[in-house]
Formats: C-alpha cells, structure tokens, sequence
C-alpha cells in the first residue's frame, strides 16, 4: 500500500516514516503537560479503538399498531422455538395475526 513520493499521500507516508518513530512520539508525549496528554489520547482514540454505534431511543410506547403486533409475533416465534425446559408452551391469542389484527368477538369479515 505504498503511494508514489509524487503524490501528496505518499509525500505524507515518506514524512511520517522518517520523523514519526516509537521512541520520538514517546519522548514527544513525555514531554507533554497533563492536559496535552489527554488531547493526544484523545485525538488517537478514534485510530486505535472501534466506534460505539450510536444510541436508539426505542420505547414501546413509541410503536404503531403494526410494529407492536410485529414485535409481539417475532417474540412468541422465539419464545415457542426455545426448548421446552426453557419454556412453558404458548400460545399466539387468535385476536392477532401477521396481516391484521381483529377485535376480540368481532366477527372475521372475509368469512362472508
């Protein structure tokens, strides 16, 4: 992954190589106040370890109709798919399935 000394990255690559050793940054930063320390770790940080993903708020209450019966059936999917030590038998309630959701005793329209 070597660049040509003509471009400006591989200008950049040859500099760094020549001026930029272990022992010359560790003098650097031993020669550094506290809080310049800090900076550098700092500054390094995003080179060495991987970035966080970035927080979801999801909350329940912040669901449709749609996406709670979703939720709802990926989890009793998981649930029934567990070995039967790991869970009581369950049962998906009739009242919703994967298309619509019906209210309880309301009769099934297609059924006409």
């Amino acid at each position: 992954m070597r660049h040509s000394a003509k471009t400006i990255k591989g200008m950049v690559e040859r500099f760094l190589k020549r001026n930029m050793t272990t022992s010359k940054l560790q003098s650097l930063y031993n020669e550094l106040p506290a809080q310049g320390k800090v900076n550098l770790l700092t500054e390094l940080m995003p080179y060495a370890l991987p970035k966080q993903p970035t927080q979801v708020d999801m909350s329940i209450e912040k669901l449709d109709d749609k996406d709670l019966n979703t939720l709802y059936l990926q989890v009793m999917e998981g649930v029934q798919t567990l070995p039967q030590a790991f869970a009581a038998p369950l049962l998906i309630p009739e009242t919703i399935t994967n298309d619509k959701q019906q209210q309880p005793n309301e009769p099934d329209r297609d059924s006409y």
